[in-house]
């Protein structure tokens, strides 16, 4: 009989962690079918083991995995989609329609087929409500009956189930719906909080939470959390050299300082944002800026970084 290694690493990192085959397996397979693939009577298909290994917060190389044709297709489809949607290449329906055309989908592909769509959507102008209606529908493929009050400590998620429930929150604020937003967010922040997450994804990730929530929460006029959330941003982004959102959350907790009756203070962090910005390349961004801190803050910052 051939035993398939995968499912002893799978194991092995479950058990090192302390989770049981109902957590992992919950919405992705059966328990019967995680034990086959633990014991490497069952090779998983890619998608799923992909699933398996990132609720365990472990990064998986989809490489080791033998693929048929059309998971490879697949899979090739999903790398270029990103590669193409981070270059601001949103014509992208053909790809997606490829997709789905291959054969039917397996529930975990037709997530992530979902998903793709909606950030497509989300780009392209179409109703936000839509948008959110499709975002539900992705993520009760594996969190079936998802609600928002979902419990963070009894869940284990996948990177796309937590990507899922943070373009939630994002919907959710777009709808002027803030307070749905930040607890959901909040929620999402916790989790990567108390779980051992892959290196790579938390950096991907939990900048772009702090600095959503720093934004919201001082729009919404929590100063003091605002500022809290945006120095935590700045301090991790500090340790891990994450430089791209470093002089953000620096411009966030000048203005939150400002806004805190620490003028002074406030503009030293804002003039500090900005020369970095300008020494990152960033001129239009510096130059959208300073007028909004002249106008909000009453604060003339020019000088400081021609």
């Amino acid at each position: 009989m051939i035993i398939f290694p995968l499912g002893q690493i799978l194991k092995s990192i479950r058990k090192s962690k302390k989770r049981s085959q109902i957590e992992v397996s919950h919405g992705l397979c059966s328990i019967a079918s995680l034990s086959r693939i633990e014991s490497g009577q069952q090779m998983p298909s890619r998608k799923l083991a992909e699933s398996l290994f990132s609720r365990l917060g472990t990064w998986f190389d989809e490489r080791q995995i033998p693929m048929t044709t059309t998971e490879f297709r697949r899979w090739q489809i999903e790398k270029k989609f990103r590669r193409e949607f981070c270059q601001n290449n949103f014509l992208l329906d053909s790809l997606l329609d490829e997709y789905a055309s291959l054969s039917e989908m397996e529930p975990l592909e037709k997530q992530t087929h979902i998903f793709l769509s909606t950030i497509l959507k989300g780009e392209t102008g179409h109703d936000t409500k839509e948008i959110l209606e499709m975002l539900f529908e992705a993520i009760d493929i594996t969190q079936e009956n998802f609600t928002e009050d979902f419990d963070v400590e009894k869940n284990l998620f996948t990177k796309t189930e937590l990507i899922l429930i943070n373009n939630i929150a994002l919907e959710f604020y777009q709808c002027n719906e803030t307070e749905r937003a930040i607890k959901l967010l909040k929620k999402v922040m916790s989790y990567y909080e108390m779980n051992e997450i892959d290196k790579t994804e938390y950096n991907e990730n939990v900048p772009t939470i702090l600095f959503n929530l720093s934004n919201w929460i001082g729009l919404n006029g929590d100063f003091s959390e605002a500022y809290n959330l945006a120095q935590k941003g700045a301090v991790l982004c500090k340790d891990r050299h994450l430089l791209y959102y470093l002089p953000r959350f620096v411009f966030n907790m000048g203005y939150t300082l400002c806004k805190l009756g620490k003028k002074d203070e406030g503009e030293l962090h804002i003039n500090r944002s900005l020369e970095i910005m300008n020494a990152m390349g960033l001129e239009n961004e510096v130059k959208e800026l300073v007028p909004e801190v002249k106008t909000l803050l009453g604060i003339d910052v020019w000088n400081h970084i021609a």
